[in-house]
C-alpha cells in the first residue's frame, strides 16, 4: 500500500488506481478541513479527482465532529423546553460551522462533477461507463437541498431564511433572544448534520466508482499500448534478421 495513502476508502482506492495504471501522484491534502479545494500545479484529471478525494474525505471528520458537538448539546437539554443561556454561544458556532461544511459539500460535488465531466471529454470511450456515477452527481445536490427543506418545515423554520450560506449564518446568530428559535434550531441542526454525513458518505462512492471506473479504463488502454509495442517490437525482430535464399 501507498504509505502516504490516508487509511479510508476513498482516497486509498483513488490512490491504488493510479499506482496500478503505472500513473505517478504526488499530492497534497487541503490545509484544513472545510477550506476550499485548491489543486496547485494539476495537470492531469487523475490529481486533480485524487484532491477532491482528499478534501471529501477531510470533509467527512468534520461533519462528524460537528454533529457530535450538536449530539451533546441536544442530549443535555433532552428534558427541557427552552435553551439555557450559557450553551448558545457554542451551539450558534457549531450551527455556523455546520452551514460553512454543508456549502462546502455542495461546492466538492459540483468539483467532482466537472472532473466527471472533464475524464468523459478525454477519454471519449469511457463516457458510457461514466454515466452512471455521473448522474447520482448531479442528483446529490438536489437530495440534500430537499432534506434540508423539509427537517426546516418540519421544526417550523423557513426554508427561504436558508437560501444562502450568508443568509442562513444571519438567521441563526439572530436567534440570541429568541429561546424557542434556538431550540427548534438546535433539533433541526441535529438531523440536518447527521443527514449531511450521510451524503458524504454516498459522495465518496461516487468518487469510489468514477476512480475505479478510470482505474479500468487506465488499466486496459495500458495492457492494449503494451500489446501494441510488442507486436511492433516483434515486426522489427523479423524485419531485421539477415535474408537466407531459399533454393
Amino acid at each position: 500500500m501507498n504509505p502516504r495513502c490516508i487509511p479510508r476508502l476513498t482516497v486509498c482506492a483513488v490512490s491504488a488506481a493510479w499506482t496500478l495504471t503505472g500513473i505517478s501522484i504526488i499530492y497534497s491534502p487541503p490545509a484544513r478541513a472545510g477550506g476550499a479545494v485548491v489543486c496547485v500545479n494539476c495537470s492531469t484529471i487523475i490529481e486533480q479527482l485524487l484532491e477532491e478525494a482528499t478534501a471529501i474525505q477531510h470533509l467527512e471528520q468534520s461533519i462528524t465532529q460537528t454533529e457530535q458537538q450538536i449530539q451533546m448539546v441536544s442530549m443535555q437539554v433532552r428534558n427541557l423546553q427552552n435553551l439555557p443561556v450559557q450553551l448558545w454561544p457554542n451551539l450558534m458556532s457549531e450551527l455556523q460551522r455546520l452551514v460553512s461544511l454543508v456549502g462546502t459539500a455542495q461546492g466538492l460535488n459540483f468539483a467532482v462533477q466537472n472532473t466527471t465531466a472533464a475524464a468523459t471529454q478525454q477519454y471519449g470511450r469511457i463516457g458510457t461507463a461514466l454515466a452512471n456515477p455521473q448522474a447520482s452527481l448531479q442528483q446529490w445536490n438536489t437530495n440534500l437541498r430537499d432534506q434540508i427543506t423539509k427537517t426546516l418545515q418540519q421544526y417550523q423554520l423557513h426554508e427561504s431564511d436558508f437560501q444562502s450560506t450568508q443568509q442562513a449564518l444571519e438567521r441563526i446568530e439572530g436567534m440570541e433572544q429568541n429561546a424557542a428559535g434556538q431550540m427548534q434550531l438546535l433539533r433541526a441542526g441535529n438531523e440536518i448534520a447527521k443527514m449531511t454525513l450521510n451524503q458524504i458518505i454516498s459522495l465518496q462512492s461516487d468518487v469510489q466508482a468514477v476512480s475505479q471506473t478510470l482505474m479500468n479504463y487506465l488499466g486496459a488502454r495500458a495492457t492494449e499500448d503494451l500489446d501494441a509495442k510488442q507486436r511492433y517490437h516483434d515486426w522489427m525482430e523479423r524485419s531485421m534478421q539477415p535474408y537466407t535464399p531459399h533454393f
